[in-house]
């Protein structure tokens, strides 16, 4: 299985620098094919599909074929007038096979109700499957950014690890030619070990994302991959579109909107019980039997039957009162539901277009504070080289750059997985 599945990276991910290459739509392809979730979903919809007929909801005849034979040994003697008769390991046996047709015409209307019912379940079992397939593609996408992150922040820790040797070797030079101090230039050496354990701190949060998205795909395989992507923005996001269409487009809310067709439906089956049950039947009967005694020692007989039968229930107990009242209750908790799942998602959508709008005002934002953080990083490096300024200043300019880089990737990682959410949310392919 581990080599089959290598053999798969190798194919769907490109090869670059010594590492094979991950791009968001190989990782929902191999995420469609392998994740257990979307198994799940798939078999139990085919359950779903194998119930919706007719016969499981009761439109169809029954129709059975029975066969029997008893054999028996008899010893013992019989008394008649014309003597006695004594029998000694004497033979019976009989034989029967028939056939028995049973038909249900009317049931209270139950089977109608049964028919839609399952129709019901099983486009309820499609939606579930479709969601399903929405939530795995959303915890990839989220998860392959999340990666994609980490691994943007790796690489700035190693970028801010070379100005922190430049800084070293500065140090290094300046204590050597007398003109630093060896505090200085420990100090220097200091930070620097720091960046380099803040890198292999990173490179751990890193493969343990890349771990967490082999998880999302469904697939066992090392970590030796790099994302590959483009930070591109959806600009015709508009809220009213996206509120206006979610009890269409959104899976998971036409599954709860299915829930309560089915509880309607089974509200009305359980009324039927209050009808009359009507079905006719038919049989045919073949009986062979051979006595060892008796007055008949052998005889066939075929009979043919066939009639209906009428019931209605009059009273049990209340207890078709009492179903039917329960259904209706289980109807309104299913309209609750809805309703309850409909707001909930249309907050959630709300504050996450929000947070999109905000994190797209902040890459502006943190664009502006990189420039500057960098034209201070050099101004202070030279200050610094000329003997202008302190370690202390330059390490602190240093440190505002990384600050500022970091509130940039956040930033835009922020605003891509709001993004995410957004068209998860409202039920947009994601794709």
């Amino acid at each position: 299985m581990k080599i089959v599945l290598s053999l798969l990276f190798t194919t769907l991910f490109s090869a670059g620098y010594g590492q094979e290459v991950m791009t968001l739509e190989s990782a929902i392809n191999l995420a469609l094919e392998y994740n257990y979730g979307i198994k799940i979903a798939r078999s139990n919809q085919e359950i779903a599909e194998n119930n919706n007929s007719l016969g499981n909801a009761g439109f169809l005849p029954i129709l059975t074929l029975d066969a029997n034979q008893n054999n028996s040994q008899v010893n013992g003697e019989q008394v008649s007038e014309r003597g006695t008769l004594e029998f000694d390991n004497e033979v019976n046996r009989s034989l029967t096979f028939g056939s028995n047709l049973n038909w249900t015409l009317f049931d209270g209307t139950r089977m109608f109700a049964n028919r839609d019912l399952l129709e019901s379940q099983n486009l309820q079992s499609r939606s579930a499957l479709e969601f399903a397939i929405e939530t795995v593609i959303y915890n990839v996408s989220t998860n392959f950014y999340l990666a994609s992150l980490e691994n943007e922040r790796l690489k700035l820790l190693n970028s801010n690890l070379n100005l922190s040797e430049e800084r070293l070797k500065i140090a290094k030079d300046k204590y050597e030619l007398g003109k630093g101090s060896k505090l200085e230039y420990l100090q220097a050496q200091v930070d620097y070990n720091t960046d380099q354990t803040n890198i292999i701190n990173q490179e751990q949060i890193l493969d343990f994302q890349k771990l967490e998205l082999l998880r999302q795909i469904g697939v066992r395989d090392t970590v030796s991959f790099q994302t590959k992507y483009d930070l591109v923005f959806d600009s015709e996001l508009v809220l009213d579109d996206l509120l206006n269409n979610i009890e269409i487009t959104n899976k998971e809310i036409d599954v709860f909107r299915r829930a309560t067709e089915i509880a309607a439906l089974q509200e009305r089956a359980s009324s039927s019980d209050r009808l009359p049950t009507v079905s006719v039947f038919a049989g045919y009967n073949y009986n062979d039997r051979l006595n060892a005694v008796g007055f008949s020692f052998e005889s066939t007989t075929t009979a043919l039957s066939y009639g209906y039968n009428a019931t209605i229930t009059l009273f049990n107990g209340i207890n078709i009162n009492r179903i039917i009242q329960n259904n209706r209750i289980n109807k309104e908790i299913a309209d609750y539901s809805y309703e309850q799942r409909l707001l909930d998602i249309e907050t959630d959508l709300k504050q996450q277009f929000l947070s999109y709008l905000n994190s797209l005002e902040l890459i502006k934002l943190e664009e502006q504070n990189v420039l500057v953080a960098k034209e201070n990083n050099d101004i202070a490096k030279e200050r610094y080289e000329i003997g202008l300024s302190n370690a202390v200043e330059y390490r602190e300019s240093q440190t505002n750059l990384i600050a500022a880089e970091l509130r940039q990737q956040n930033a835009q990682f922020a605003a891509k997985l709001a993004e995410i959410e957004l068209k998860y949310l409202a039920g947009l392919s994601l794709k």
